[in-house]
């Protein structure tokens, strides 16, 4: 992670926008390991009916696929022993909260935004070594997916594309397992140290935020 700018206002953008992402890039394993753990549960279910060959005989009488109870049973204890190795309920329930940890701070950002007076050195360095308490105890992240939400934010903010990283299909259909290939910086961040899009004060004039964004994704009240 690149080092934070010196302005405190700048570096509690800088804190926001990588806040988001966390929170995104969390939701999102929590989201895939919550899929894993159900079709465990069902494979569990299917596994369990193998033992009745009839009703996979007459599957595979209607559907004119040989050995489909073979096929289906494969799937079911490959599916299985996946979520065997990364305990796909353990795993959700992780990110879940550490999810909510990067909310809890999101909460304590907007709230000295609230207030400009209190937009120290000082009070945005305490925010910031709170994210990285959290970020002592994550996980290595999967490049891919970060980069994957990184992108979303940059939309949801309504930056332009420059500011995204350009990934490939297989790359994004493989993010939740490995991340694949290079990531390489998108065009805004190559000749600078950033790696967060510039705060909406600072481009407004030069229209890449467009007016009442710039707050994840929000839009402000007029």
């Amino acid at each position: 992670m690149q080092g934070y700018v010196d302005a405190p206002e700048a570096k509690l953008y800088q804190l926001k926008f990588e806040l988001a992402v966390s929170r995104r890039y969390h939701h999102a394993r929590q989201k895939f390991f919550e899929r894993i753990d159900r079709l465990s549960k069902l494979s569990s279910l299917v596994l369990a009916l193998s033992a009745a060959d009839m009703a996979f005989d007459f599957f595979e009488k209607l559907t004119g696929v040989p050995y489909l109870n073979l096929l289906i049973a494969l799937l079911a204890a490959l599916v299985m022993a996946f979520d065997m190795v990364v305990s796909a309920g353990k795993s959700a329930k992780q990110h879940h909260d550490l999810a909510r940890q990067f909310i809890d701070i999101q909460i304590s950002v907007e709230k000295l935004e609230g207030d400009v007076g209190k937009i120290t050195g000082l009070n945005v360095a305490r925010l910031i070594a709170e994210k990285l308490k959290i970020e002592k105890e994550e996980e290595p992240q999967l490049d891919v997916l970060t980069a994957l939400c990184h992108n979303a934010e940059v939309r949801a903010r309504g930056y332009s594309e420059k500011y995204q990283f350009d990934l490939c299909f297989g790359q994004r259909l493989l993010s939740n397992l490995v991340s694949v290939g290079k990531v390489k910086l998108p065009p805004a961040y190559q000749k600078s140290e950033d790696t967060v899009p510039p705060s909406p004060a600072g481009q407004l004039s030069a229209g890449e935020v467009p007016i009442g964004q710039g707050d994840g994704g929000k839009e402000k009240d007029s």
